[in-house]
């Protein structure tokens, strides 16, 4: 075995890789019948408030417990904007047969999307596959309050002082721990990041995801995750990398779409995809996404990816 690496080294098995954010966030199932989700969610933070224990003297009897009234504030809403994810399809006019070309969308997009989701969660900006609802979307890099400012934004492990891939694994564990006890979390890390915490045997495989071994927290390591701090800055070093911890995480989606419409038939899917100058025909699959969490379990930590995973 190389020098280095942990005995513990245990590959996933291939086609069986769960690591992306959809397959570890628990998907909300909306009523198909009410679309008005699309433009956006509110719910109300639920993890803020930890349990209270208060002590019992004898000699005073059962004391009078006058705990503070749980029940939502209004001014506690989240507000979260929708967006949806684009992926175009150009088919040329004579290669086959125009009714596949819909299908074709769909399926380029069934493969992007997880992809280009992390990216928008990560740095809640937009790309040229992705178009906004609004602004107010809950992301890892988020620079400060989304409104209102009752979701502060990441605390920060050391104040962002650059640490080891161990120390900052170990850290956002004992956040976890601090902030939502008994509670799962999701640890969240580019796959370069999370390379290193595995070759250093901190990762276990179960049950097709990545968990961390002490903690069993969800690690997710997404492809569309740039490593970048708040605000979306770069590290400006190669070798640095942020990640994040959050509690469970919630999302939605529709059904996927696709302009020009297959319903429409083939003669009208000719006038609106054809593209005379290219001789080609054009077409666009979408679907809209909603992402929340918690915002009261949220941290990052910048980690040196030089610096052993195994180093304290």
């Amino acid at each position: 075995m190389p020098v280095g690496l942990s005995p513990n080294l245990k590959a996933p098995p291939a086609g069986t890789r769960k690591t992306s954010l959809l397959t570890v966030a628990q998907e909300f199932k909306q009523d198909p019948e009410d679309p008005t989700w699309e433009m956006g969610g509110q719910f109300v933070p639920e993890a803020c408030q930890s349990a209270l224990a208060q002590a019992h003297f004898c000699e005073s009897g059962q004391p009078d417990l006058v705990l503070d009234d749980c029940s939502p504030n209004r001014d506690d809403i989240i507000e979260v904007d929708a967006f949806t994810v684009y992926q175009p399809y150009s088919g040329p006019a004579t290669a086959e047969k125009l009714a596949n070309y819909p299908s074709k969308a769909q399926k380029l997009l069934d493969i992007t999307a997880a992809k280009t989701v992390e990216f928008v969660y990560w740095t809640g900006n937009e790309t040229d596959d992705v178009t906004a609802a609004g602004t107010n979307i809950q992301q890892l890099a988020q620079p400060g309050p989304l409104v209102p400012a009752t979701d502060p934004g990441p605390e920060l492990i050391d104040g962002g002082a650059a640490q080891s891939t161990s120390y900052g694994l170990r850290s956002l564990v004992q956040y976890i721990a601090t902030n939502s006890p008994g509670g799962r979390g999701i640890i969240h890390a580019s796959p370069s990041v999370v390379f290193d915490w595995h070759a250093a045997g901190h990762l276990l495989w179960e049950n097709g995801r990545w968990t961390e071994a002490t903690s069993g927290h969800y690690v997710v390591s997404g492809a569309g995750y740039p490593g970048s701090g708040p605000g979306n800055v770069p590290t400006g070093n190669p070798l640095q990398q942020w990640a994040y911890a959050t509690g469970q995480m919630f999302w939605s989606r529709t059904q996927v779409s696709v302009t020009p419409d297959a319903d429409d038939g083939i003669e009208q899917q000719k006038k609106d995809a054809f593209d005379r100058l290219q001789n080609r025909f054009n077409y666009f699959a979408h679907q809209t996404y909603l992402l929340w969490r918690d915002p009261c379990i949220h941290a990052g930590v910048l980690m040196n990816l030089q610096t052993s995973a195994g180093a304290v």
